[in-house]
């Protein structure tokens, strides 16, 4: 079961990786946020071999952001992987994407994604969607900041 409060990002852009951290910050939250590059090492870490095989280290997230882009194995081969797997049933899923090709979304939740987002081009908007994501998706709510507790 994924442990509340822990936010895997799977995105091999360096500068959104940097800019999320920072609007997740921003927002309070005090959820660790761990971060892979790739599709493939989204799944090893799910999986928690090699380098992820420390649970300390590398917890089971309770939210994965996934972008749909990724080198090695694309995030909607990472998504589908992660739905046949009983074991991640309680595990958000939240797909970002640079542009939204139509019917994208609609498709990527029918898949199993639990929504589907558009990366936003400026930072109040990014930090605006950080809180829809904790205010949607994050269960512990101990770990917000009061003013984003419901």
């Amino acid at each position: 079961m994924p442990n509340p409060g822990h936010i895997l990002i799977a995105d091999d852009d360096e500068d959104f990786v940097l800019l999320l951290r920072t609007a997740f910050e921003c927002v309070g939250i005090s959820s660790e946020l761990k971060v892979v590059g790739d599709g493939a090492g989204a799944i090893s870490y799910l999986k928690g071999e090699d380098q992820y095989s420390n649970r300390n280290c590398f917890p089971l997230p309770e939210l994965l952001l996934l972008d749909l882009r990724l080198p090695r194995v694309s995030g909607a081969n990472v998504l589908s992987w992660v739905r046949r797997r009983p074991e991640f049933d309680k595990l958000s899923v939240v797909i970002l994407t640079g542009a939204e090709l139509e019917g994208e979304g609609e498709r990527l939740v029918q898949m199993g994604a639990n929504e589907h987002l558009v990366k936003p081009m400026d930072f109040t908007r990014l930090v605006e969607m950080v809180e829809h994501l904790v205010n949607s998706w994050v269960r512990r709510r101990d770990l917000l900041p009061a003013r984003l507790k419901p």
